[in-house]
């Protein structure tokens, strides 16, 4: 999840940081997905360590200052919580965050903080978390994910690192030597990032009116130098935050669109919903919704929260409204959070209308749970707060996959032997799965290569939300008419659920 922040117009920041305001990744349990197709052993003890926390948190990161809140939606959190910083970042501004459910990360243009999830924000070290050469060479971190034991770095100048999370922070200018340049997106920076279906994903904005360069999605091997791809284009317009659910990636445009894409065919983007102004951000809460924040639109305080189910089109509803200018929202079960920048009046005004770089009072709150303000947040220690994460006692949400797997009977390999053999149609199997959340995620492979002892593995049908997922299958190419079969298999979180169906013998 990304939002746009006012400091990097206030930091003289070049490129297209000086015609619009900047993303930054927010990291977000519904968005920073441990695994999604099997599990490693290192995996799945990362994901038990992140069920050792007994209270849900809520971690903010402004200027400097680090935050955490237990259990953020009771009453005593709502008037105390945030009174004071859990840690200081003394190098340089906070700009992105995310957590691999064992840690929460921060990172800076000099570095940053890893801070267990465990010790409430208290045992924070400082870590190798951001570009080298930071405010230095104008070079400044955007965007993070985190999985595993690796961060992902995006930074301002395009370039993505893979760096261990754990390496100790020291100054100087280039790279630890256990960083490996990902990918180089040139001259676009790299405005948000993803981790999702065992792939990371990329946000890059246009390069500008001059250079005529389109916004792009990018999907990365997260392991892999130089293997990024375009996934979508936007056109002249960016991709300012990006969140997975529900089967797919939702990307929120700069115009105000919101984009359902699936998370392995190109240029399968859709318009899911439009909306007035800016996507500042976007959250999955792990139920079946995603949750944006709108910018305000020439006025101060028209900006909204919007619900939007992941089943339906064009939706989305305004569940909070007259906002001064929401930057970052995160969801979870039952449970969404949003911050508010706090602009002073004089402030000059950008691109979009929004106020820039002041840390005065204003009549909202910079932190809110549903409805309700959190008392201690309105302090200008936490206005204008950029990064934004809850995080659920039992550690972020994952996914599950669903692997189908075809078998045959010896009548329906014959059959299927004199079918092939002939240069006609090829008898195909298309898959349709329909998950708990209305998710629908379809696939097809052939089925000339059965054999008596073979069967035919469909790949992972990754990005389903836990719960009961209804496989399918609709068989052509056998008999005149479609042959049609179902099972239900069950996704659990963080696993791969196998499913066999047979090939039909006849109609």
């Amino acid at each position: 999840m990304t939002l746009i922040s006012d400091r990097h117009v206030d930091q003289g920041f070049r490129s297209h940081a000086q015609r619009w305001r900047h993303p930054v990744l927010i990291g977000l349990l519904g968005a920073l997905l441990l695994v999604t197709s099997g599990v490693t052993a290192t995996q799945a003890a990362t994901a038990a360590t992140a069920s050792a926390t007994s209270t849900d948190s809520l971690w903010v990161g402004s200027g400097n200052n680090v935050g955490v809140c237990q259990s953020p939606t009771s009453t005593a959190a709502l008037a105390d919580c945030f009174t004071a910083p859990a840690g200081v970042w003394p190098q340089n501004t906070i700009q992105a965050t995310a957590t691999d459910g064992v840690n929460v990360y921060f990172a800076t243009d000099f570095g940053g903080l890893s801070c267990p999830v465990s010790g409430a924000g208290t045992n924070c070290t400082q870590i190798a978390a951001g570009p080298w050469g930071g405010g230095v060479d104008g070079t400044s971190v955007n965007a993070l994910a985190a999985s595993d034991g690796q961060l992902w770095i995006g930074q301002e100048d395009g370039q993505i690192y893979r760096c261990p999370a754990d390496l100790p922070y020291s100054s100087g200018s280039s790279a630890p030597s256990q960083c490996v340049l990902l990918d180089d997106a040139g001259n676009r920076a790299v405005s948000s990032l993803i981790l999702a279906n065992g792939t990371l994903y990329a946000g890059l904005p246009g390069a500008g009116v001059e250079a005529k360069k389109q916004g792009l999605l990018w999907t990365c091997d997260p392991q892999t130098a130089n293997s990024c791809s375009t996934l979508d284009s936007p056109g002249n317009n960016f991709i300012t935050t990006l969140a997975a659910g529900g089967g797919y990636l939702w990307a929120g445009l700069n115009n105000g669109i919101l984009w359902r894409c699936d998370p392995t065919a190109t240029n399968s983007c859709d318009n899911w919903d439009q909306a007035g102004w800016t996507i500042n951000s976007v959250s999955y809460d792990g139920q079946g919704t995603i949750y944006a924040a709108i910018d305000a639109y020439k006025k101060r305080q028209n900006g909204v929260i919007w619900s939007c189910p992941t089943a339906t089109e064009n939706a989305c509803d305004n569940v909070v409204s007259n906002l001064v200018v929401p930057g970052a929202v995160a969801a979870g079960p039952d449970n969404v959070f949003w911050s508010e920048t706090q602009p002073s009046s004089a402030a000059p005004v950008v691109s979009s209308g929004r106020k820039a770089g002041s840390n005065a009072a204003d009549n909202s709150p910079a932190l809110s749970y549903g409805t309700s303000p959190f008392t201690a947040a309105a302090s200008n220690t936490w206005a204008n707060a950029d990064a934004l994460l809850y995080l659920p006692a039992g550690g972020p949400t994952g996914t599950g996959a669903t692997s189908v797997r075809i078998r045959s009977t010896p009548r329906a390999v014959k059959r299927l032997r004199d079918i092939c053999a002939d240069r006609g149609n090829k008898p195909k199997v298309h898959l349709r799965i329909k998950g708990p959340h209305g998710t629908v995620v379809t696939r097809r492979s052939g089925l000339c290569r059965l054999r008596n002892t073979k069967v035919i593995y469909v790949p992972a049908f990754d990005l389903l939300d836990p719960g009961k997922a209804l496989v399918k299958a609709r068989f052509t190419g056998i008999t005149k008419r479609p042959l049609k079969r179902s099972r239900t298999v069950k996704v659990e979180q963080d696993r791969t659920g196998r499913v066999t169906l047979r090939c039909p013998d006849h109609g």
